[in-house]
């Protein structure tokens, strides 16, 4: 079996040397080059266009399933996660976000070194290793919650993924859909985040030297109601107060630009079209 980092390794340096912009994922001989190599021209032996989370209880298993959610930046696919766990409490949860959290938590100089191959920081090797971890000692149903519109990463993955004869479901939220929910999404994650790192300042560090990580992270996914109690407002009231904090203004602005940059730096539009579909073996594609 090949290791998650080596294959990323391959598809990476194959889609540097074939796709350098979108045009390249429109081309003909190009994107069957990428269908074949990354994916082996897999398509979904079922394909089912949805609306929102209504359809998580008619979903299908097979006794080794991974369920992806793919998408952009804010457009809900935690969310989404945490509705699907709460239908189906069997699958074990591995975050990508929380995964790089709990690393920089744990940073020491080390991790800051840059080094050669894939993967630019020894952080990332690290995650990946950590993936690979939960994988191989998992109950064989997980769900995968993460950035995966990096297509070589996203393809090695579902490969990686493969070896261990997981029937893979992705879960697609559309442009459409992130145009209609990325702003609402993007207001309340950054007011989380400023939040959470206002609430922890003075005893951050504390926790995490005496081993109190699950503490912070409990904070962190229910600094709304923390605030709220303590404010004694109602989670609405929070959100509309600090939306107006100059804080929150600039993360949104930057949040705002990243999606940009991710929307041309991955061609999005371009996978939507050609290519995302492929490497599934369900594949639910989330519509408004």
């Amino acid at each position: 079996m090949e290791s998650f980092e080596e294959i990323y390794g391959r598809y990476d340096d194959l889609c540097r040397k074939n796709i350098r912009s979108e045009q390249d994922l429109l081309n003909f001989e190009k994107i069957n080059l990428i269908k074949e190599r990354l994916f082996n021209n897999k398509q979904p032996d079922k394909f089912h266009r949805v609306k929102g989370e209504p359809f998580i209880k008619d979903m299908k298993f097979f006794g080794k399933d991974v369920i992806i959610p793919v998408g952009e930046i804010d457009v809900g696919k935690t969310y989404w996660s945490q509705i699907f766990l709460k239908e189906y409490p069997q699958f074990e949860y591995f975050s990508y976000g929380r995964t790089y959290d709990l690393i920089d938590m744990q940073r020491t100089e080390k991790y800051d070194k840059i080094i050669a191959g894939p993967f630019t920081h020894q952080s990332e090797r690290k995650c990946t290793q950590m993936t690979e971890e939960f994988v191989q000692t998992s109950n064989g149903q997980i769900i995968i919650d993460g950035y995966l519109m990096n297509l070589p990463f996203r393809a090695a993955l579902i490969k990686f993924l493969k070896q261990y004869d997981f029937k893979i479901h992705v879960v697609y939220f559309s442009m459409e859909y992130l145009v209609r929910h990325f702003y609402e999404n993007a207001c309340k994650a950054v007011v989380k985040s400023v939040l959470y790192e206002r609430y922890i300042k003075s005893f951050k560090k504390r926790y995490i030297k005496e081993g109190r990580i699950d503490e912070l992270f409990y904070i962190e996914d229910h600094i709304i109601e923390l605030v709220s109690k303590r404010r004694r407002m109602s989670s609405e009231e929070i959100y509309t107060k600090y939306l107006n904090d100059p804080e929150v203004k600039e993360r949104l602005s930057d949040e705002i630009n990243a999606l940009t940059r991710n929307i041309y730096q991955y061609h999005d539009y371009a996978q939507e079209s050609r290519i995302m579909y492929y490497g599934s073996d369900i594949f639910y594609w989330i519509h408004e």
